[in-house]
């Protein structure tokens, strides 16, 4: 596929693969349960305490431009219907151990956000013994 519009119902031909981009795209526009959404967090925070205002309005159009570029495909994905040609392909998901590295880091990228206390702390003390 090489065009969003050829896209439209892949969701449901390949489901676990378009998860595993969803939740890929979420991290990088920055949207929670992601773990892009702590590192984000953090350096919005830093760049905004430090009086960084253009640095963080770069990080804002970052993620405006992140949301306008992979949201579409997300809805592409799962809210249209399959396209006529590709109803009659028999192709579906990729190969189980493609699916399974996907998962894998969907996975990763998912608890990282959820148990991220212990790798905070982890970094804290770093930081604290460095200085």
């Amino acid at each position: 596929k090489t065009e969003v519009s050829q896209l439209d119902g892949i969701g449901r031909r390949m489901p676990w693969t378009m998860a595993a981009f969803t939740v890929a795209a979420l991290s990088l526009i920055g949207i929670p349960p992601a773990a892009g959404f702590i590192s984000k967090w953090f350096i919005m925070s830093g760049a905004a305490q430090s009086g960084q205002y253009a640095v963080l309005a770069v990080l804002i159009a970052s993620t405006l431009l992140n949301a306008a570029y992979f949201l579409p495909i997300v809805y592409a994905a799962f809210f249209r219907p399959l396209r006529a040609e590709d109803e009659h392909h028999p192709h579906g998901e990729a190969p189980l151990p493609m699916v399974a590295a996907l998962m894998m880091t969907t996975a990763a990228t998912l608890g990282l956000f959820l148990f991220s206390a212990p790798l905070l702390q982890l970094v804290r003390q770093l930081v604290e013994t460095r200085l």
